[in-house]
């Protein structure tokens, strides 16, 4: 299963997002660096195949095909931050408790048992410290989105509602505010591809799934 990395602050907006509007957006520029270099010479072709998007060099005569990381229907984890803060043994079941930065634990049954150490003493004990979401495993992770739709667009091209399900706060009747939140917080996340350089984009539509673990 693959992850999906998002600051903390964003993910809150994103999950306003899906308890008000039922499902949220996110836009990632992963898998089309070959065109982003100049933007504006590339017109989207209609042609795609095994979820991959052709475009079209206009003046230079090649075409180009990206694939987006993520696919319609591919559920994917949240990526953060966390760590151990206890372990638990019974009849060979071995389960460590994680704590996310907002103070919430869960417990998940881990095999093999890679995340702890061992002693002559005590039996076994846990590696303890906090751990760079980058590198989550699946088995570590709360929470979980499904992919719904997948399309290429210009970054420019979003619309006001679309901000919005990007997590952006509507306060009062302050619309303006909307997109220059949205523009600000582009800009802090995304430095080599400002907004004012209208990348091409993957737009992923998604929604909040529950997964069973054990």
């Amino acid at each position: 299963m693959k992850g999906i990395l998002m600051k903390p602050d964003v993910w809150k907006g994103k999950q306003r997002a899906l308890a008000e509007l039922g499902m949220a957006v996110t836009r990632r520029l992963s898998g089309l660096k070959d065109i982003n270099g100049c933007p504006s010479i590339w017109v989207q072709d209609d042609r795609t195949s095994e979820g991959c998007y052709y475009f079209h060099g206009v003046g230079v005569g090649i075409s180009v095909r990206c694939k987006p990381r993520y696919q319609v229907g591919e559920t994917v984890y949240i990526k953060e931050a966390w760590h151990i803060v206890g372990k638990s043994s019974t009849d060979n079941k071995y389960e460590l408790q994680i704590q996310y930065k907002d103070g919430e634990r869960i417990w998940r049954e881990v095999s093999p048992l890679k995340w702890c150490w061992y002693t002559d003493n005590t039996g076994w004990g846990v590696d303890s410290r906090w751990r760079s979401p980058l590198f989550m495993p699946a088995w570590a992770a709360r929470c979980f989105i499904k992919i719904t739709d997948v399309r290429a667009e210009r970054l420019q091209e979003i619309t006001f509602g679309d901000m919005l399900n990007e997590g952006i706060e509507l306060e009062g009747q302050l619309w303006n505010k909307v997109g220059n939140d949205f523009v600000r917080l582009w800009n802090s996340i995304n430095k080599d591809y400002q907004w004012e350089s209208n990348p091409w984009v993957f737009r992923y539509e998604f929604e909040k799934v529950e997964i069973q673990h054990g």
